[in-house]
């Protein structure tokens, strides 16, 4: 978690960003002034981070975790990406499409900042299917190896893989998510999302499609799973967000976890 002084640094950078005379840079709709509203917001509270109507939940999952940790590290990479159309996140090299670039920004869908940075690292990443708009779907799908690569290149020095494609996790595998979150670790759940709503919760999901972060250890029980987690512009969504939701239910939902720690 970023210190006081740290988040005092990042807000003077985009301080510094804001009064550049020019309004706008490689993004050819997006506006300056709407980033460095977006990227304040952020800094002070990096769960506003929200994918809620576009497929980036991989990259949210990343730059949330830096945006916590090292607040200046994200202010300087999607300024940088603003301002030249292509920036270093440690050591991921994010050169967006010409496309994306050129992209109308769908402002009721994605905020500024977030597309920037979110669109920008997904799209660098894709090299038959570019992702250009908030309707993308497959070309916005992050696959476990490349988060885990990303969280590494990132600075991570810690970093753990453990997900399937096919198979879901059992109960060992959840409480091992769970110890590692409260033994510091950035945790990454690989879930079908349907867990995360009380009406479909207890359906039997066929694959994973979705990312969260924990923000709290899971509690578990014979019976049931609770906890809170980072997504669509929420750090402490509750899971259920009413009633109960089974142990079983959890498992057929639940396919492994990408952990990370500085």
């Amino acid at each position: 978690m970023a210190t006081t002084q740290q988040k005092n640094d990042a807000l003077k950078l985009i301080e510094t960003f804001g009064n550049k005379s020019s309004d706008y840079g490689w993004f050819a709709s997006i506006q300056r002034s709407k980033v460095t509203a977006g990227l304040k917001e952020r800094v002070n509270d990096p769960s506003k981070i929200n994918t809620s109507s576009v497929n980036l939940c991989g990259p949210a999952a990343l730059v949330y975790a830096v945006a916590r940790d090292t607040p200046e590290k994200y202010v300087k990479f999607t300024t940088e990406l603003f301002e030249t159309g292509s920036a270093k996140l440690g050591k991921i090299d994010v050169k967006p499409s010409k496309s994306l670039k050129l992209a109308k920004l769908e402002e009721a869908k994605v905020n500024a900042a977030d597309w920037v940075a979110l669109a920008s690292l997904r799209d660098s990443e894709n090299f038959i299917l570019d992702f250009s708009s908030a309707k993308d779907g497959a070309s916005g799908i992050t696959l476990p190896g490349k988060l885990n690569d990303w969280f590494k290149a990132a600075g991570y020095s810690k970093v753990l893989n453990e997900t399937n494609l096919v198979f879901t996790k059992n109960e060992t595998h959840a409480r091992r998510a769970s110890q590692l979150y409260t033994d510091g670790y950035k945790v990454a759940l690989f879930i079908n999302a349907d867990m995360l709503q009380s009406k479909s919760q207890d359906s039997v999901s066929t694959i994973p499609n979705h990312w969260i972060m924990l923000s709290s250890s899971l509690t578990i029980s014979a019976s049931s799973v609770s906890f809170n987690c980072f997504t669509w512009g929420n750090g402490s969504r509750k899971v259920p967000q009413t009633g109960t939701l089974s142990l079983s239910s959890f498992l057929k939902h639940y396919y492994g976890f990408v952990a990370a720690k500085p």
